[in-house]
């Protein structure tokens, strides 16, 4: 097949690139993108970004810093040379076009975020949109810096259930809550669940960082009677069919309990409690909701769950606040004293009898 004239021509001036030196390289690539947006209404953009393309090739660092700035700035739809720049393993190449342009595809920026390190993830947090697709990437593999820029983020669409993990652990970050509390579409219900359980210097910074529409729903909440300890009846049949298939392959313990507890999935935490001590689902149900510290921890304990899991456990339910360090420690003494077949029948035939077992009972 013969070469068209452009080819012909674009190989004649790669040849030509390749042979200069580093400096007159980034002043050619310089030349090239400037002539082409100061006459962009008639410029053949698909030419230029050809063009682009292969003269990057061959490009060095200092040469592609200043090509992703001028193709950041001429906002043109130069594709081609702008997934090659953000394809860089040089982040001051690809971290500008990451953060800033337009015509880098969803898939691509999913791509990235699922497999480049933290300043590369960083950059895509900081993008005027961020699809929820990519902030559920991010929320999984951001680290704090991360987390705290896609929640100050309003062009960010934070699914709830990255909601969840991220008001989980702002309960402990004041930075995380502060910037948090600055978006207008924080749940009403995850925002409940952290002010249940925040630090409380966490939850000053929350309020006192606050925007007017979370201003509204604190007020709001604050207005409303307290929930019951006894929550809505969940459906748990999904549920059920999920956690079946993790029983069967040996992975329902405590990495996954440790999940459902970061994600807020209440129903998660009771049905596997369920599955694991041998009760009824409407038995761990009222365990879970409105046994006392020492049933759910024999439930735990029923479960062949781990007592920093079970505390866990404990600690991600409404009210428990309420718990002293005291209670804890009374709690964990009586866990670690039943042994799993004194548990296992007092959840099963006797669970609030639970109080009635001593180390001396063993």
């Amino acid at each position: 097949m013969p070469v068209s004239r452009f080819e012909a021509r674009l190989s004649d001036l790669e040849d030509a690139y390749i042979r200069c030196s580093s400096a007159r390289r980034a002043e050619i690539l310089r030349q090239v993108l400037g002539s082409f947006v100061v006459e962009q209404r008639h410029c053949d953009v698909v030419a230029l970004d050809e063009v682009l393309l292969r003269l990057s090739r061959p490009a060095e660092a200092p040469e592609l810093r200043e090509l992703s700035k001028a193709v950041v700035n001429s906002e043109l739809p130069l594709s081609k040379s702008t997934h090659q720049l953000a394809k860089s393993k040089d982040p001051t190449v690809a971290c500008p076009v990451l953060r800033t342009s337009r015509h880098i595809s969803e898939q691509f920026l999913r791509e990235v975020a699922e497999t480049s390190d933290q300043e590369y993830l960083l950059a895509i947090s900081a993008r005027s949109k961020v699809s929820a697709a990519v902030v559920t990437i991010l929320v999984k593999r951001g680290n704090a810096a991360v987390k705290k820029c896609l929640s100050a983020n309003d062009g960010t669409q934070i699914p709830e259930s990255s909601f969840s993990v991220l008001l989980k652990l702002a309960e402990r970050d004041e930075d995380l809550a502060a910037a948090l509390a600055t978006r207008s579409d924080v749940p009403s219900a995850n925002l409940r669940r952290f002010l249940n359980f925040a630090s409380p210097a966490a939850k000053a910074r929350f309020i006192a960082s606050a925007s007017p529409a979370t201003c509204s729903l604190l007020s709001e909440i604050a207005a409303s009677p307290p929930l019951s300890k006894m929550e809505k009846p969940l459906d748990y049949s999904t549920t059920l069919s999920q956690l079946q298939i993790l029983g069967k392959t040996g992975k329902l313990g405590d990495a996954s309990f440790g999940r459902f507890i970061l994600n807020g999935q209440t129903e998660m935490i009771v049905a596997g409690l369920s599955m694991l001590a041998g009760i009824d689902i409407k038995e761990a149900q009222k365990v879970f909701f409105t046994g006392g510290a020492e049933v759910l921890a024999l439930a735990c304990k029923a479960a062949r769950l781990r007592w920093a899991t079970a505390v866990a456990i404990l600690r991600s339910r409404a009210g428990s606040s309420e718990l002293s360090e005291r209670d804890i420690d009374e709690t964990r003494k009586l866990f670690e004293s039943v042994s799993l077949s004194d548990a296992q029948r007092h959840i099963r035939y006797g669970g609030d009898q639970a109080k009635s077992l001593t180390p001396s009972g063993r």
